[in-house]
């Protein structure tokens, strides 16, 4: 991995890491936000003090996992057409009326929250907020399936990302009650690749982990987004919906 250029004393475990982390939020932050090319990251790498071999190690990972996530992302999307289109042939097959009105809306809610809502957000930037420290603790947790989480990963910033705290009912969101950036402190994620390398750049990045025993850090209150809180809804509502008319109208087919 990265060495450490000669210092006049011998550096803990936890400042060599603090460095680590540094190099890779740079250069996560060259190539996701600035959109400097990978030759280019590289050159800024050296002129910050890495030498050559540590600069394309750097940009190695960060690429390495940047392809893992396009190619998630190519596999999702190519999942959600053939389950559109096999969704909208089911209800038209075996439901009519009401029920078929209500899954093509919730397809077409699902088709333009994945194709038009989320693409007008990743390109869209909002400001950072910098001035709104947490007043209070805020807690996750569920009883009996009602409680507190976060919903949605926007305006990703290095490792910080803004979510939104919700009210839910077992995997349904509710109400949202803050909005605040966070960065992940500690998780099991899973990733399609086993490598350290993968893991710390994921985290670094902050993106496309899966969410389950994670801890959050949690630095300020964010400014409320209409069309993330809108996304949210749409997904999870849309799915929820899409799925329950195909199970009722497969049930009333064989039933």
């Amino acid at each position: 991995m990265i060495k450490l250029d000669k210092q006049d004393r011998v550096l803990s475990q936890e400042e060599i890491d603090a460095y680590i982390n540094s190099i890779y939020n740079y250069a996560a932050d060259l190539i996701v936000y600035k959109h400097l090319s990978y030759g280019e990251a590289k050159s800024a790498l050296i002129q910050q003090g890495l030498n050559e071999y540590d600069a394309e190690t750097v940009i190695k990972d960060i690429v390495k996992f940047l392809d893992i996530q396009k190619a998630k992302t190519r596999r999702r999307n190519i999942f959600t057409v053939i389950i559109i289109i096999a969704a909208i042939t089911l209800l038209f097959f075996m439901t009519n009326g009401l029920l078929f009105k209500i899954g093509c809306v919730a397809i077409v809610a699902i088709a333009f929250d994945i194709f038009i809502l989320e693409k007008y957000l990743q390109k869209k930037h909002y400001p950072i907020t910098t001035d709104r420290p947490l007043e209070d603790n805020l807690g996750l947790y569920k009883i009996q399936g009602i409680g507190f989480e976060f919903m949605g990963h926007y305006r990703v910033y290095q490792a910080t990302y803004a979510t939104y705290r919700m009210l839910t009912l077992f995997w349904l969101p509710l109400i949202p009650l803050n909005c605040v950036r966070v960065r992940i402190s500690g998780s099991s994620p899973q990733t399609d690749n086993n490598s350290d390398d993968m893991d710390v750049v994921g985290i670094l990045l902050g993106v496309n982990y899966k969410e389950s025993d994670i801890s959050y850090d949690i630095y300020s209150y964010e400014k409320w987004v209409f069309f993330e809180v809108m996304s949210i809804y749409l997904s999870l509502y849309g799915y929820t919906i899409a799925i329950g008319c195909l199970l009722i109208g497969i049930a009333k087919t064989i039933f």
